[in-house]
């Protein structure tokens, strides 16, 4: 659907709603992107069609959202440490706690969420993991 009057893209507050409509792609162009572009060219399209097109987008999102990316914690108890002295439940029980609650915080579901969306409009994703003992960014 196509806005026929500048009213359509003002919000109910008065500004205006920034609109991508920059970068036009005829149908041959489109047509030659999928058939022979490189990757580059396919992001790009991707990424205009993410930011212009409902459909897309939807289906883009139904897709990457389709996992519910859940995790599970099982503890794993050895019987002795290196230094051969029993592992106490009180430890077991603070550490699995601890493991909870850095994959709780670290919001896994989130992430993978945003990852499978940038993985299914650019084609990719690439990030940095970097961990310094208390805290994990990508």
């Amino acid at each position: 659907m196509i806005a026929t009057s500048e009213a359509a893209y003002q919000k109910a507050t008065g500004k205006f709603v920034k609109t991508r409509r920059d970068r036009m792609y005829s149908k041959d162009d489109i047509k030659r992107i999928v058939q022979e572009g490189n990757p580059i060219e396919r992001a790009a399209l991707s990424e205009y069609f993410f930011a212009t097109n409902g459909l897309y987008k939807r289906i883009i999102l139904h897709y990457a959202t389709f996992l519910t990316y859940s995790w599970i914690l099982v503890p794993y108890e050895k019987s002795r440490t290196r230094d051969n002295s029993e592992i106490t439940d009180k430890k077991v029980i603070s550490t699995y706690y601890d493991a909870a609650d850095f994959c709780t915080n670290f919001q896994i579901e989130r992430k993978c969420t945003l990852f499978a969306k940038d993985i299914l409009v650019k084609g990719g994703y690439y990030g940095l993991l970097h961990d310094d003992g208390e805290n994990v960014v990508i």
